[in-house]
């Protein structure tokens, strides 16, 4: 498993996708990212709206719980024109909430890691080591087993 992209946003419209990302993850993402395309941003809310302009889009669904308002706000009134924004946190949840078996198996893999890197963790707690050393230890072993 790869560590995940930290910024980013996911556009998807009925015909193509799109990954969003800035010059921090450009190489991660061209390596990780498939059936998207990848587009470059220098300024996260101004790459969306530019993209968002550029589909000529009418309605765009969006997570509500995880934008910020200060974002909604600024992509609002960038594209008032353009674009109708329409919050879709049920239909989303209830896409999220199924799991094929990639993603069952995937998530069996984390934990199995996880639980592991916990014992592990375990047997080299001393009196004296820093938290901060005992969890950098623990994502070494992550890492070291496939994280």
């Amino acid at each position: 498993m790869a560590l995940p992209v930290v910024d980013g946003a996911f556009i998807l419209t009925g015909k193509e996708a799109f990954f969003l990302t800035d010059s921090r993850y450009w190489t991660q993402a061209e390596e990780e990212v498939k059936g998207s395309r990848i587009v470059h941003y220098k300024k996260k809310m101004e790459g969306i709206s530019s993209l968002l302009s550029d589909l000529k889009l009418e309605r765009v669904g969006f997570e509500s719980a995880f934008l910020p308002f200060s974002s909604y706000r600024f992509l609002s009134d960038k594209l008032a024109k353009e674009v109708t924004f329409v919050p879709l946190e049920e239909e989303i949840k209830n896409l999220r909430a199924v799991k094929d078996l990639q993603e069952l198996k995937l998530i069996r893999g984390a934990i199995e890691i996880a639980s592991k890197s916990y014992l592990h963790a375990i047997e080299i707690m001393k009196e004296g080591i820093p938290e901060s050393d005992i969890a950098q230890e623990m994502e070494f072993f992550m890492r070291r087993h496939g994280c």
